[in-house]
């Protein structure tokens, strides 16, 4: 399954964070308590004060596809914002906190961002499996003995 989030509010009374989920055209809100379930969450900071940024490869003969990695960006600098980056014949793009989080699960990588991405996918399996459920109930039939 395909879907994509992102951090869409954060609640300060009660520290929990809403996330926008999206599947195709359906939108879901999901609300989930970083501080307490997902205490080591980390976020992905594509800023100008860090020198490492998360990039995607976007394209490659080399390197498989969709792969994270952190490319240090600190030559590159000029005050601009690199979303495309060109290193040895590989293409990265800038990636997206739920991109990484996806690379962790499928890594099978032991930390809390791949949980979130294991807890929002079953999330998911579980809404559309009774989606489907409620759509292909059978009629039941009354008889008279």
């Amino acid at each position: 399954m395909i879907f994509e989030y992102y951090l869409y509010s954060i609640n300060a009374y009660n520290f929990s964070y809403t996330y926008i989920v999206t599947v195709g055209s359906d939108i879901f809100e999901y609300e989930v308590d970083l501080t307490s379930h997902f205490p080591r969450y980390i976020f992905i900071n594509n800023n100008y004060s860090d020198t490492m940024w998360y990039y995607y490869v976007s394209k490659s003969k080399s390197k498989p596809i969709g792969s994270i990695t952190k490319i240090d960006i600190g030559c590159y600098i000029n005050n601009s914002l690199l979303k495309v980056l060109i290193q040895n014949n590989t293409e990265y793009s800038l990636a997206k906190q739920y991109q990484v989080d996806k690379d962790n699960f499928i890594l099978n990588k032991k930390n809390d961002n791949s949980r979130l991405y294991k807890t929002l996918y079953s999330f998911l399996i579980d809404h559309y499996k009774q989606k489907y459920i409620r759509k292909n109930k059978p009629a039941i039939k009354e008889t008279c003995v």
